[in-house]
């Protein structure tokens, strides 16, 4: 089980900058064609744009932390098995209302920018004086606290984003459905951001979880330098 964003890939201004290179895509596409194997990417992206990004038969992707699991399995009609995990989501009407404060936050402040991810909504602000991001956080969090106490979500703090997803939804809750899935696999989660600590969490005292990046504090048992040194593991395992 891997995180894409800064464990796959390095981090990008942009997340349509941050492409897969042809040494990781061969290393995925050879690790998920074994029988032996299960492979996931689990990520903060929507499936869709995991998809277009690794267009790989074998992979199973989750998708926003773990709302939505795409399998490699199809139906009758040739299409992907999707699921969705965790409880509902808002009435109609809640994202739009966020979004909308996002984005008129954010044309305030060079560098700031809104990702609609259809069941959340994340404020970036990589780009940004970071003392003037920091005022449009505090104001976007101020102006969205209600709706979020009023219909089960919660704010999601990343690396230089700010994103509204909903409550009980986290990268903890697509490795649980991967556990449960494969009961008898030995699990391994690599993974660089504060939102997989929760996938971390999941693994403790069993299995192999993998920092990637800077020695920080952290639930995971281990750690790999650069996502570089991610397609060197992954070259290994294959090796076997």
């Amino acid at each position: 089980m891997l995180d894409y964003d800064g464990t796959l890939v390095p981090l990008a201004p942009r997340p349509e900058e941050a492409r897969p290179s042809p040494r990781l895509l061969k290393l995925l596409s050879c690790l998920s064609q074994d029988l032996k194997r299960h492979v996931a990417v689990v990520s903060g992206r929507r499936v869709e744009e995991l998809a277009d990004l690794l267009p790989l038969p074998y992979l199973f992707l989750a998708g926003l932390h773990g709302r939505e699991v795409l399998h490699p399995a199809q139906d009758s009609r040739g299409s992907r098995l999707r699921l969705k995990l965790g409880p509902p989501g808002p009435p109609p009407g809640v994202w739009e209302e966020i979004q909308a404060h996002a984005e008129r936050l954010a044309t305030q402040v060079s560098g700031c920018w809104v990702e609609d991810k259809k069941e959340a909504i994340a404020l970036h602000f990589r780009e940004a004086d970071p003392k003037k991001a920091a005022q449009i956080v505090a104001t976007f969090i101020r102006f969205t606290q209600p709706l979020v106490e009023a219909h089960q979500l919660e704010y999601l703090k990343g690396n230089k984003v700010i994103e509204v997803r909903i409550k009980g939804i986290h990268k903890g809750i697509a490795v649980e459905y991967f556990l449960k899935l494969f009961p008898h696999a030995f699990p391994i989660f690599l993974g660089d951001d504060l939102t997989d600590e929760d996938a971390f969490r999941m693994l403790k005292g069993r299995g192999l979880s993998v920092l990637v990046g800077e020695p920080r504090p952290t639930l995971a048992t281990y750690n790999l330098p650069t996502p570089a040194k991610v397609e060197d593991f992954l070259e290994r395992l294959i090796r076997g």
